[in-house]
């Protein structure tokens, strides 16, 4: 049975703030520019590639405690559903709190843009995403939908039926884009990634060989190389090797904090940064100090995030944990 890893946890974190950093540095024209991290920060967007892999190892993970099967379909996803729907709502309400009142004051959100927000339904209309990283969120959500039916095959004791289903997960990156379908929203461009997570979580569960592993991330690895850009590729790998092998008796509590409000972080981070972002370019503050305003932009962001995580998500995940586990 796996058990909490705290390397996992500080991961996600640095995934989080990589993001963070990135949006940090280019997220607008009113952003601190040339500053020392910039080179650094650019390759920040690929945090989201590391937690779709980290989805893949923890969902499954978290569903592997009790037996599954398809009998526990509706609780499994309205598990998933309060934890991840409950504080986006929140962080929902927070961004357009922000952008409203300072950001951009002549914004206006209509009631069905909201709608069409916090469903995930932006890609298939032509409303526009009022929180950005949420496309993500839509990736993940379709990712539950498949995990909640096909958990049981990718899991399976006969080997057949086990390699069938991740190579099937894994060529679902093949299938062509709708058209007027942004491809980043569309679950299949994305699969890979979840694949390797979940290769990832059957062999540290030990329900297949190092040599069924090895052999299935060849192939999956196969699918990276050719489709995606060599960072990416770099990314998946570099992911890969520190869950495998990466061992640390000891974290410092930063880390594994950071791991912790993750979600948080990832949620609100865009708002808060932008708003004082702002503040800090129309005092000429970034521009002349862009070293230091990344800095205060990230405490902005860290420290906003942990506010959010004990009011919202932390309730949340309370409840969670009272409700009949899966």
């Amino acid at each position: 049975m796996l058990r909490r890893d705290h390397n996992l946890d500080a991961l996600r974190g640095a995934a989080a703030i990589s993001v963070c950093l990135y949006h940090i540095c280019f997220a607008d024209h009113f952003m601190p520019q040339n500053s020392l991290l910039e080179k650094l920060a650019q390759f920040g967007d690929k945090g989201v590639q590391v937690f779709f892999i980290l989805s893949g190892l923890v969902i499954p993970w978290s569903i592997s405690f009790r037996k599954y099967d398809l009998k526990l379909i509706k609780e499994f996803l309205i598990r998933r559903f309060i934890r991840i729907q409950i504080p986006y709502m929140m962080a929902l309400i927070v961004t357009i709190f922000c952008y409203t009142l300072y950001i951009d004051p002549s914004l206006r959100i209509s009631t069905k843009s909201i709608i069409y927000n916090f469903t995930y339904w932006v890609p298939y209309s032509s409303e526009s995403w009022i929180l950005n990283v949420a496309w993500t969120l839509g990736v993940e959500v379709q990712f539950y939908i498949i995990l909640a039916f096909c958990f049981p095959f990718f899991s399976s004791n006969i080997f057949s039926i086990r390699i069938l289903s991740l190579i099937s997960l894994t060529s679902m990156s093949l299938i062509p884009v709708p058209e007027k379908i942004e491809a980043w929203y569309f679950f299949p461009t994305w699969s890979p990634f979840f694949a390797v997570g979940i290769l990832i979580f059957l062999f540290k569960s030990e329900k297949i060989s190092q040599r069924e592993f090895y052999t299935l991330f060849s192939i999956i690895f196969c699918f990276l190389v050719i489709k995606y850009t060599k960072v990416l590729s770099l990314v998946c790998l570099s992911t890969t090797l520190f869950l495998l092998y990466f061992k640390s008796r000891k974290l410092s509590w930063l880390p594994i904090f950071l791991g912790r409000i993750s979600y948080s972080l990832y949620l609100v981070h865009l708002p808060l940064i932008l708003g004082v972002g702002l503040l800090l370019h129309r005092y000429n503050f970034s521009t002349e100090f862009p070293d230091i305003s990344v800095l205060i932009l990230l405490f902005c962001a860290i420290s906003g995030s942990t506010i959010f995580y004990y009011l919202f998500e932390s309730p949340v995940l309370k409840w969670v944990k009272k409700l009949k586990k899966i």
